[in-house]
């Protein structure tokens, strides 16, 4: 039905939305201790590169904040890391006005090099392979301005821009020597991945031990702005990072989420970890915590206290797995959502409809429909937060609540004006 950069990113710009959804709707409640700390094998590094990841060819998973309200963030998974000084690919750089430049793919006359751009995932590594070289060459604020010129031309780079901003920010935390002074680079390209990788990166200068303390001083809350989105990128980033260390493993990091001293702290690095889980799972790599023929787990198995965060975005996998037959994933909410847990679910096949849809108002109706009549409200609430939080605005949801069916305006209303307040 779709092509798989098209699928590629879909997924991509709804778990963009869930990322900003997870800060917009979160709450923060008093502290409770940490967890104990489970062992777990930490994954390592050497020499600076990393294992590649793979690429994945779907949509991505919502993102909605520590109180889960909604979410939208998923992304291909990110590859390895080449060093920085290998040269761009022979056959994708050429001079422009005396800057050497990647060729667009839709470049007239444009020579691949066959060694390296004969597969999807040959064709990311050249991609990352040359904006690691720029961001050598030029510093943060050039790789990602390129990396965002590549992405307005390129399909192929577009679909797979969040998580090459990723690696990006890995080899940026090399290059600058601390969180500090890399992430004063992030300027908000591809949905903020730059701050995740950077993340990602400083984890590992930590041994487990040392990093169950450390994790607390890592992101630092602005004494006068407060509870904003850049703070909540840094500890939502450290869910990122801690599953990264684990090679992906959801249950090795959630305790270290659990470490972080507040609530809402800890719900934030929950809905990194799980979205990290679908980001990697594509064609060149599997995510051990995802399963084609259990489409709700881990969802299912993780403690109570992670699975709202987990439903909120277990939908962008569970759809990729029923090939986008939204009836087919409605049933997987009703009937493999843990008790109690069918409305959140279809709260985020609210949010995954509006994004795949790109928040047409009759197909969000035609879609959602497709539910459980007692459970369709939760559907419409998810699709206009994620029209009000997507556009920063509420045209799209007006338009929405004008058409839903009767015994569900009161939902859609209710949705898009808790949305609305935040702006």
């Amino acid at each position: 039905m779709y092509s798989r950069l098209t699928l590629a990113f879909i997924l991509v710009a709804g778990l963009a939305v869930a990322l900003a959804l997870v800060f917009i709707l979160t709450t923060r409640e008093s502290d409770s201790p940490p967890a104990v700390v489970q062992e777990g094998g930490s994954r390592t590094e050497t020499g600076g590169t990393t294992e590649t990841a793979g690429t994945a060819q779907v949509p991505l998973p919502g993102t909605a904040g520590p109180d889960q309200a909604d979410e939208p963030e998923t992304a291909p998974a990110p590859a390895g890391e080449p060093g920085v000084d290998e040269p761009a690919p022979e056959g994708l750089a050429g001079e422009v006005d005396g800057e050497v430049r990647l060729r667009s793919a839709s470049s007239e006359g444009r020579e691949y090099d066959p060694s390296c751009i004969n597969r999807v995932q040959h064709e990311y590594d050249c991609y990352e392979v040359y904006l690691l070289s720029i961001l050598k060459a030029g510093g943060g604020t050039v790789a990602l301005q390129e990396l965002q010129r590549l992405s307005d031309e390129n399909s192929f780079v577009r679909s797979e821009c969040h998580p090459l901003t990723h690696s990006i920010g890995r080899a940026a935390w090399e290059q600058y020597g601390s969180y500090q002074a890399a992430v004063t680079y992030e300027d908000g390209t591809c949905w903020s991945g730059y701050t995740h990788g950077v993340l990602e990166r400083l984890l590992f200068k930590f041994s487990d031990d040392d990093l169950i303390v450390e994790i607390n001083n890592v992101c630092e809350e602005d004494p006068v702005r407060g509870y904003d989105f850049d703070y909540y990128n840094c500890v939502h980033g450290l869910g990122h990072g801690v599953s990264w260390r684990f090679d992906n493993g959801v249950f090795e990091a959630l305790p270290f989420c659990d470490a972080l001293e507040g609530n809402w702290e800890k719900r934030s690095c929950y809905s990194g970890v799980f979205m990290q889980n679908i980001v990697v799972d594509g064609e060149f790599h599997k995510s051990r915590e995802l399963r084609s023929d259990e489409p709700m787990y881990p969802c299912t198995v993780v403690e109570k206290k992670y699975k709202h965060t987990c439903y909120l975005m277990q939908t962008s996998y569970a759809l990729r797995v029923v090939d986008y037959d939204y009836a087919k994933g409605f049933e997987l909410c009703d009937t493999e959502a843990d008790p109690g847990y069918e409305a959140i679910c279809y709260r985020s096949m609210g949010r995954d409809i509006s994004g795949n849809s790109h928040r047409d108002p009759e197909r969000v109706v035609e879609l959602c429909s497709l539910g459980r009549p007692d459970r369709q409200g939760a559907c419409y609430a998810g699709a206009a937060k994620n029209a009000v939080f997507n556009d920063h605005g509420v045209e799209k949801a007006d338009a929405l609540c004008a058409i839903v069916p009767e015994p569900y305006v009161a939902d859609c209303e209710q949705a898009r004006e808790e949305a609305a307040r935040t702006l």
